[in-house]
């Protein structure tokens, strides 16, 4: 991770600390603020879900059976909107 461009916004001066101390042979939890980036809000992702070719996407309510077979998972029947 860079320290330049924005990446301050979304990850605080601790996070990108911890990610520091960590990096590369240790794990760490590490506290963002990527909820607030523009592009992961609704129309972006619905922007970018549209714009997606329908065989890489698949959408399920996820009320499926444990262990189910990917051939048996129900088609898509909805779209983004």
């Amino acid at each position: 991770m860079t320290e330049h461009g924005n990446s301050r916004i979304y990850f605080p001066s601790a996070a990108l600390a911890d990610f520091r101390a960590a990096y590369p042979n240790n794990h760490r939890k590490l506290s963002t603020e990527l909820h607030q980036h523009p592009l992961l809000g609704i129309e972006p992702l619905a922007k970018l879900a549209e714009s997606l070719p329908e065989q890489s996407v698949e959408y399920n309510k996820g009320a499926l059976p444990i262990g189910i077979a990917a051939t048996d998972v129900p088609a898509n029947v909805s779209t983004p909107e």
